[in-house]
């Protein structure tokens, strides 16, 4: 009888795993064999990404960890449940977790003492935002305009979209915006990228959006590159935390424009955002006009004659 109980317990524990990872999208990371079994699923409901680890109780810790580009992120056990020595577990995972395993091909799983490779296209199918997932919201790159904006052609129109969450400024250096117009338009011009979270035009007349290649975050590449900084609102705290760490590691490395001894520590839009108007009103930084571009040019030119 004792058995009996046992056996109905683990096919009703194993049939909860079933329902919660048909309920969604998921992805195996183990092989059959592997112990523990470790999935990744994504909830249409919540939209929560989750991962599912089943196997002994030994093997199944409260917390494991996601390690992307050398940064460890821990990501806590929500569900527990079990017989006997054997559980079922469900993990949460964090919204800046998912953009770095998404974005980097060298992730790993730490599951205890079990090391697993992330396989980022594959995760990509499941936990990729849905608009980065879907041909509705998608178009060409026909031009760049600077480190923060291109012009995408979506449809029967052509619209601006500026990289959100991010500036690419002038850094007090023309070199500066050249470098990062011209990284910018390496990376996307004449590529299909596909637009997430669009929000209200702004007073440039630009649509601020996530803006995806394959399932690379365009706004988090410029950064991790060094050629923009995390600026403005419309990211989620977990999106902005992951941009941060990105900028510093830009910046202690010398990467992009930060390699640039005569940039200054702190860019010149967020100078601005912070020096109140001789008014006592707020000033705001313009993108550079062709005239402003062209003086631009010219200082660059001179400086190099300089040199």
């Amino acid at each position: 009888m004792r058995s009996r109980v046992a056996l109905v317990a683990l096919v009703a524990l194993f049939t909860s795993s079933a329902q919660a990872y048909a309920a969604g999208e998921g992805v195996t990371l183990t092989a059959a064999e592997t112990k523990p079994r470790v999935m990744a699923t994504s909830n249409p409901a919540s939209g929560e990404k989750e991962l599912l680890i089943e196997g002994h109780a030994s093997l199944v810790p409260s917390t494991i960890y996601v390690v992307c580009q050398g940064q460890r992120r821990s990501v806590n056990v929500t569900q527990l449940n079990g017989f006997s020595t054997f559980v079922s577990a469900s993990y949460s995972v964090p919204a800046e977790a998912v953009d770095a395993v998404v974005s980097y091909d060298d992730c790993l799983l730490l599951v205890g003492q079990v090391r697993l490779a992330l396989p980022r296209e594959r995760l990509a199918s499941v936990w990729a935002p849905p608009a980065t997932r879907s041909a509705s919201v998608q178009g060409e790159v026909i031009g760049v305009l600077d480190g923060e904006t291109i012009r995408v052609r979506l449809g029967q129109r052509t619209e601006d979209i500026a990289y959100l969450g991010i500036s690419a400024p002038v850094w007090k250096s023309a070199k500066a915006w050249h470098d990062a117009t011209d990284m910018n338009r390496y990376l996307v011009l004449g590529k299909t990228v596909r637009l997430s979270s669009m929000q209200a035009r702004d007073h440039h007349g630009r649509l601020p959006a996530l803006v995806y290649v394959d399932t690379t975050l365009m706004n988090a590449e410029m950064v991790r590159r060094g050629y923009a900084v995390t600026a403005g609102s419309g990211l989620d705290g977990e999106r902005r935390k992951l941009f941060l760490e990105l900028q510093a590691r830009a910046k202690a490395q010398g990467a992009g424009s930060w390699a640039d001894a005569r940039l200054d520590a702190v860019p010149v839009a967020a100078q601005v955002e912070a020096a109140p108007s001789p008014s006592g009103g707020s000033l705001s930084l313009s993108l550079p006009s062709v005239r402003e571009r062209a003086i631009m040019d010219a200082l660059d030119r001179l400086d190099q004659i300089r040199r």
